[in-house]
């Protein structure tokens, strides 16, 4: 039976030592009278984390009624059993200890232990506060086509169009892109639909009206939407201009009992209207709203798009389409003149340009993307420049030093911000991005 008895011993002691560091070599034979056994792979210089719970672990043999384990912070009790599992309070060098008695006899270790503050992890960066609003539109195609800068904005309108048969060409997206919607909402961005009612504006009923605004307040609702967009930049059957007054008086019912319907339907979620940005003396499109501009007191905010004044039309000079001097115009048409409250409205640039393809004729001329103007007109420094004459063709766009100037007018003047269209058409690079300087501006 002895011998049965000290078999089991020596394959337990083996057993453990194989994984923890032996007591002593003066203990090279166990008996019930001996002093009693330590095993640990802790270190004599050990750490641990202030505020975090530590656990050291230690095997005492045997451990039996008769064997009492404590463990001593500097002389101070803190624990009774083999292994320790404490929160160390505070940082600094400590000596720990651990004493087994049996019988009388006594074994212990001494650890130098350094107690260290946690790692506080780097906070996240907040985001700047902006002066000014920072309002983009997007195509609702191009959604997937690119990384949206979230911080260097305060609103994103995911644009289509609204066909003859009542269908919201830019619900179906938003619809199928949930994780899109609730990225930009994380970064504080409002997204809203946006209606373009060009298709529909001469062909619209009360009843088509009526339908149009209910399904538009359900895309909302559905897709947890922070509002809505109603695109209308005052185009009529008649031409550029709207020179119909009774087209136009029609075009104003709709407008205003569309805004009406809308705000009262959406509570506290934003109503935006994007407008033509005519001023006398450029196309007169201000008759398109028949005067009435009491129909904005139902929205939040006014989009107003200042771009496209030349183009391929046979009368067209050939000139930039989105000049300072168009900016400053439409600014005061619409504040000055219009009467509306100048925090209210948010001035629009493009972040596209028009090409030429002569200096003399505007046939033919088309829409060029602001990032593709950087590229095809590489080696002629375009970031600095607002139209690049190359190849018997000449480009009008608005460059860096143009979008710093509209940038200082809306701070200075009072407005409310400033509308990039379309956020897929600038570059997704810093250096040359032109909604960087917009959002650089804003954040002085």
């Amino acid at each position: 039976m002895k011998t049965n008895y000290l078999f089991f011993l020596l394959c337990l002691i083996g057993i453990m030592s194989g994984s923890c560091k032996d007591d002593s070599a003066n203990n090279p034979v166990f008996g019930d009278d001996e002093i009693p056994y330590i095993y640990t792979d802790m270190q004599e210089t050990t750490s641990a984390i202030a505020g975090e719970v530590t656990e050291f672990k230690v095997l005492v043999s045997p451990a039996d009624e008769k064997t009492s384990v404590k463990w001593l912070l500097d002389g101070e009790e803190i624990g009774t059993s083999a292994s320790l599992v404490y929160t160390f309070p505070e940082a600094g060098s400590f000596r720990l200890r651990i004493e087994v008695r049996r019988n009388g006899l006594l074994n212990y270790r001494n650890f130098a232990l350094t107690v260290k503050e946690p790692v506080t992890p780097p906070e996240e960066p907040t985001p700047s506060e902006l002066k000014k609003k920072i309002f983009c539109y997007l195509s609702n195609g191009a959604i997937a086509s690119r990384e949206i800068a979230w911080e260097q904005m305060s609103h994103l309108c995911v644009v289509g169009g609204v066909t003859t048969d009542g269908t919201i060409q830019a619900a179906t997206t938003l619809q199928a892109n949930a994780d899109f919607i609730k990225q930009g909402q994380a970064k504080g961005v409002k997204i809203l639909l946006s209606m373009d009612l060009a298709s529909v504006m001469k062909t619209m009923t009360d009843e088509f009206r009526q339908s149009l605004g209910e399904r538009a307040l359900q895309v909302v609702e559905d897709c947890g939407l922070d509002g809505i967009n109603v695109f209308f930049e005052g185009w009529t059957g008649s031409g550029a201009g709207g020179s119909d007054k009774a087209e136009n008086a029609t075009y104003a019912s709709h407008l205003k009992a569309l805004y009406q319907q809308l705000k009262a339907g959406l509570g506290d979620k934003l109503l935006t209207a994007g407008v033509k940005g005519d001023s006398e003396g450029m196309w007169g499109s201000q008759n398109a709203y028949n005067g009435d501009f009491s129909m904005f007191e139902s929205v939040d905010y006014i989009n107003v798009a200042i771009y496209n004044f030349t183009g391929a039309w046979a009368s067209s000079a050939v000139a930039q389409h989105a000049s300072y001097e168009h900016f400053t115009a439409a600014a005061t048409q619409w504040s000055t003149i219009n009467g509306i409250d100048k925090g209210k409205i948010i001035l629009g640039l493009p972040a596209y340009g028009i090409q030429f393809q002569s200096t003399t004729v505007p046939t033919g001329a088309v829409r060029k993307a602001y990032k593709v103007i950087l590229t095809e007109y590489a080696a002629d420094s375009p970031v600095e420049k607002d139209e690049i004459e190359k190849d018997g063709k000449i480009v009008f766009y608005n460059g860096h030093p143009l979008v710093q100037q509209k940038s200082d007018y809306v701070v200075d003047n009072g407005f409310g911000g400033i509308l990039l269209n379309d956020l897929s058409d600038d570059s997704e690079d810093d250096a040359t991005s032109l909604l960087n300087v917009i959002y650089k501006t804003f954040i002085k």
